[in-house]
């Protein structure tokens, strides 16, 4: 596919001075979706406010797609994620019959709370962004012509990395298949970094024999510093310390991280 430059460039002045209708309207409270290969070249990129994502189908009715059963025991056997899509409109259009919970987290970064409003409706239809963006040719290039396709979708807001997955597209019976096999999603590990610091429950993460991070209810609970944990070897086991008081755990602890 021919590209149009590196997403490393793709807010300095120069690009956006040679792409300036797309960037006529960016600013505080912008989206950009980029499509690109897996060497991060540029595809295609669309704009937009979250007003400009998505029209509301509520009045299209969901019919379940009682024959996905037939693709179960695929989804489950992959180590991916895996997106399901239908053609819809006699190949006009797609459906997505069943959305993973790596590619749930592109919706979840534009607000999103649930798969309602995604699950069997035309993504054209509701979707204006992914037909501007090319993604139809890609779909109907896997469906139509039975070929292997891989792009990545990097989502910024406000020229912040919210979110950038690889896929590879191809068709299976009567569906495309789209398995998600890597991904960083910056808003969503933020989340997770933030409920593991806000915890009341004392946490901490062991990797390889070693204490890499310990929350403020942990060190609170213990009297430690992080400074004196933090990547020091960890082999306390509380398996024979459930009878200890706090004062016993903490000299043992302070005992095996000397």
């Amino acid at each position: 596919m021919k590209t149009i430059g590196s997403i490393n460039h793709i807010f300095e002045d120069s690009f956006k001075e040679k792409y300036s209708e797309k960037f006529a309207n960016y600013g505080e409270d912008s989206y950009c979706l980029a499509l690109t290969d897996y060497k991060n070249h540029i595809i295609n990129f669309v704009t937009f406010t979250l007003d400009e994502f998505f029209v509301e189908t509520s009045n299209v009715e969901c019919e379940f797609d009682s024959s996905l059963n037939d693709l179960s025991e695929l989804i489950t056997s992959l180590k991916y994620g895996v997106d399901v899509f239908k053609p819809y409109d006699n190949g006009e259009d797609y459906t997505i019959s069943y959305l993973s919970d790596i590619s749930f987290r592109f919706f979840l970064n534009l607000g999103f709370l649930n798969t309602n409003q995604i699950l069997n409706k035309p993504l054209k239809i509701i979707f204006p962004k992914f037909k501007e963006l090319g993604l139809f040719e890609i779909y109907n290039n896997s469906y139509n012509l039975n070929r292997m396709n891989n792009f990545k979708l990097i989502l910024f807001f406000n020229e912040e990395l919210l979110f950038d997955a690889n896929y590879r597209l191809s068709r299976y019976k009567d569906y495309l298949v789209q398995m998600v096999d890597a991904i960083s999603d910056f808003h969503y590990m933020k989340r997770i970094q933030h409920i593991f610091n806000e915890s009341t429950t004392p946490l901490i993460i062991i990797q390889e024999g070693m204490v890499v991070e310990v929350n403020d209810a942990y060190l609170e609970l213990f009297g430690f510093k992080k400074e004196d944990i933090v990547g020091k070897p960890y082999n306390f086991s509380t398996k024979n310390s459930l009878n200890m008081s706090l004062s016993e755990r903490k000299d043992r602890l302070c005992q095996k991280l000397s």
